[in-house]
Order: C-alpha cells, then sequence, then structure tokens
C-alpha cells in the first residue's frame, strides 16, 4: 500500500465517522431526552448510551492504541454497564474526541507502519483489516442508534431528509 492509497483510507475513515456518522449520532441525540438515551427494553439489550461508550472504547483500543502505538487501558466489560450515565453532550464529546484522535492517528501512518501486523484483542491484523473492522463496527452499531431512536419516537431519523434516494445512477 502506497502514501496515495493510505490517503484515500483516512479520507474514506474521516468521511464515514466525522461527516456522517457524527451527523447521524448528533441527530439521534437530537431526537432523545437524556433518559431515553439509556433506554433498554431488557437486560440483553443495550441503550444509546452504552452503544456510544462501547464505540469510544472500540476506536480507541483498534485505532489509537493498536495503530497508534499507545497503551491500551479499555476495560470492554465496563462499557456495558450503565450505571455511570454521562449526558447526551458529554457522550456526544467524548465520541467527537475519540473520532478525532483516530483521524490524527491515521494521518501520522507511514505506508511503512501499514505493512506491518498488529496485535489487538489477541488477533493479529493487517492496517487494512483494523480499518475495515473500524468502520464496519462503526456502522453496526450506528445503525442500533438508528433503530432505537425510531422506536423509541415512532419516528424517522430524518437522515436522508431533502435527498431523492431514487434518483438514477445514470446521468440524464
Amino acid at each position: 500500500m502506497d502514501q496515495h492509497t493510505l490517503s484515500s483510507m483516512t479520507r474514506i475513515a474521516q468521511r464515514h465517522f466525522l461527516e456522517e456518522g457524527l451527523r447521524r449520532v448528533d441527530i439521534c441525540l437530537g431526537q432523545l431526552s437524556e433518559d431515553q438515551v439509556w433506554y433498554r427494553p431488557n437486560q440483553s439489550s443495550n441503550s444509546v448510551g452504552i452503544i456510544l461508550t462501547h464505540l469510544i472504547g472500540n476506536i480507541t483500543q483498534y485505532v489509537i492504541s493498536g495503530l497508534g502505538d499507545l497503551p491500551d487501558s479499555r476495560r470492554r466489560d465496563r462499557e456495558f454497564d450503565d450505571a455511570r450515565r454521562p449526558s447526551k453532550s458529554e457522550l456526544r464529546q467524548a465520541l467527537s474526541a475519540t473520532l478525532q484522535q483516530a483521524i490524527s492517528v491515521l494521518q501520522r501512518l507511514t505506508p511503512r507502519d501499514i505493512r506491518q501486523e498488529y496485535r489487538i484483542q489477541g488477533f493479529s491484523l493487517s492496517f487494512l483489516d483494523v480499518v475495515v473492522h473500524v468502520i464496519e463496527h462503526f456502522s453496526y452499531h450506528l445503525g442500533q442508534v438508528a433503530y432505537i431512536t425510531k422506536m423509541v419516537n415512532d419516528r424517522q431519523t430524518g437522515f436522508y431528509a431533502g435527498v431523492d434516494l431514487n434518483a438514477s445512477n445514470k446521468p440524464s
């Protein structure tokens, strides 16, 4: 993988995390009360607050620690304990800071860095494995956040308000 490909991957992650993902989180948090952020239909399901806390942990472990070579202090099991309930604002701020830091790590990587193997959660992973995992994991849980928001409010999130999703892919 060369510097151009690395830059492209970083731009994709930046768009996915900061431009699309964080915007969707903002929309959902804007439609939920502080109590609704912590709503769990049962003990086997996660709340929006737990999911966002989990995403912060995952991105920190995989990108900031894993690719960025910083100490790994993640305590994954604590991410699913909803006894401590940060506010919507605190969750949003922590997620935004984590995503910004992850992008900074990706921007500092060199072609040499991306050719090595990384040991994360006991797995031996390539750079591409890490980036694809984190983007996929982020998207998966963002879908859960959207689903919970729709379920709690009984309405669409409005992610695509004003966008014609029926537009043809072919030029007119």
